[in-house]
């Protein structure tokens, strides 16, 4: 016969299951009354908005996804590939193009004044004329060949024994 198997958990284990669910039975009591409410109920309290309305039932769909991944999680399954896996980031996506409507809507969105921009871009891009083009071909022409003279003369000044002997330092080194 086989020895007794001890099925008690841990004292670790146990808080974490204890305080999970507690805060299931929470969530359960806040989800209570959305639950117990016709959609049509809950979209009247919200007046002729439509925004308000499609953010509501995305933030439903959202928390009962949601719900059923964690559901999934706890018993195992692999919610990599997992169609709810598909449709939390799908929902996300809505909420987040949701969301930008309503900011728009409210005035508050980040709006660009295309007229503006395009005079910024213009003036600070600015190409400069045939004459700007030409003092700039002379004053490049100019600096080479005072770079050439200065390169000149610097060769003039090294004889070939100073090479020499630099050379040799550096071998000796």
């Amino acid at each position: 016969m086989a020895a007794p198997v001890d099925e008690s958990l841990p004292d670790e284990l146990e808080e974490v299951c204890t305080n999970f669910h507690q805060r299931l039975m929470t969530a359960q009591e806040k989800l209570k009354p959305l639950a117990s409410t016709a959609r049509e109920d809950l979209h009247e309290g919200l007046g002729e908005n439509l925004v308000d309305r499609a953010m509501m039932d995305l933030t439903v769909a959202y928390a009962a996804n949601s719900l059923y991944w964690c559901y999934l999680c706890s018993q195992g399954v692999s919610t990599v590939e997992h169609p709810v896996k598909h449709e939390l980031d799908r929902l996300k996506k809505a909420m987040t193009r949701a969301k930008d409507v309503q900011l728009k809507l409210r005035g508050r969105a980040t709006t660009v004044n295309k007229e503006a921009a395009k005079r910024v871009l213009a003036g600070g891009l600015k190409t400069p004329g045939k004459q700007q083009d030409a003092e700039d071909s002379r004053l490049h022409k100019q600096r080479d060949a005072q770079d050439r003279a200065m390169a000149k003369r610097r060769s003039r000044s090294r004889s070939p024994t100073t090479l020499r002997e630099a050379s040799e330092k550096r071998k000796r080194t």
